[in-house]
């Protein structure tokens, strides 16, 4: 009875600790507001500020977190890598992941409402691009944010509502609307939630957080290179109905092969007798879901980003 006991206080002060290190960032994310951006936007070492940037604000608070948590933690972040089967699920979600993020952008665009974002960061893109600059920008904007961001989000905050007992789709959604809420950015929020969603299906399927990362950094690069191409292309569309027609069959003709190729990835799981699937709901999980979702550090993250988005934008 007192192990049960000790069992419960542990997830309960997981969901209470998780939200904490979120809101810890977001803090950080609007104190680098009062920095001045004209300065570092025509610092020659511009791109560097920006890297030292998400180093300070998301990594070193994870690898602190890490620490607390004590020897043994980082095992359960999922560091490992995944096998040539999953790369292929990888493509087919990203395919279907980017088809429905041009859906929404192109709905955005008939409704003058489009805004483009990529990072918390962007307000620093120097206008001078060259060919070292661009190398910079995938650095600065494209892999670390990826690596950092993931590192957070599918890494730790996602270990920690696994373990809490919340169940697997409910530590997705909460994990989603976390990380949705630190760009607080309302016109985009439908977005960055999904990315979540997507981003914490990859790490189930394949067990290695260097899935949504991968992912993540293969977004990234689409924005930073191609959306604006597409979004141009679609525009200038005769028939724009017709282009987002051929968007919807994208996304339901390689949302069906991805799913599929899951299923088969979760039942190759189960006849593998050292790597069993992990449930994706378990014994109480919709009661331990309400009290995470109401915690008053999770009510604090909630907080802070009507604060950011009233305020102002991180």
């Amino acid at each position: 009875m007192a192990e049960r006991r000790a069992e419960k206080k542990q997830k309960m002060r997981n969901t209470l600790l998780a939200p904490i290190l979120t809101a810890f960032v977001a803090l950080l994310l609007i104190l680098s507001n009062f920095l001045d951006s004209e300065m570092l936007r025509y610092q020659d070492n511009m791109y560097l500020s920006v890297v030292i940037l998400h180093l300070l604000i998301f990594v070193l608070p994870c690898i602190f977190y890490c620490k607390l948590k004590g020897t043994g933690y980082v095992g359960k972040l999922n560091f490992k890598l995944f096998g040539p089967q999953k790369i292929v699920f990888l493509i087919f979600i990203f395919i279907a992941f980017i088809c429905a993020d041009m859906i929404f952008k192109l709905a955005q665009y008939s409704l003058n409402i489009y805004e483009p974002r990529l990072t918390h960061f962007d307000r620093y893109i120097s206008s001078n691009i060259s060919m070292l600059n661009t190398l910079y920008i995938v650095i600065a904007y494209a892999i670390l944010p990826a690596i950092a961001e993931e590192f957070l989000f599918r890494g730790v905050m996602l270990t920690e509502y696994n373990d809490s007992g919340t169940g697997h789709i409910n530590a997705a959604f909460l994990t989603a609307l976390l990380y949705a809420m630190l760009y607080a950015d309302f016109i985009n929020f439908p977005i960055h939630f999904l990315n979540g969603i997507i981003f914490a299906l990859t790490v189930y399927v394949t067990k290695s957080i260097f899935a949504p990362i991968s992912l993540h950094l293969a977004y990234n690069l689409f924005v930073i290179f191609f959306e604006d191409y597409m979004m141009r292309l679609a525009a200038q569309a005769s028939n724009l109905a017709f282009y987002v027609i051929i968007m919807l069959a994208l996304v339901f003709i390689f949302s069906i092969l991805a799913f599929g190729l899951a299923e088969r990835i979760y039942y190759l799981y189960s006849i593998d007798i050292d790597e069993k699937p992990d449930p994706l709901s378990q014994g109480g999980a919709l009661k331990r879901f309400s009290e995470a979702a109401i915690s008053p550090s999770y009510l604090l993250c909630l907080i802070l980003f009507f604060i950011t988005v009233f305020g102002f934008k991180i």
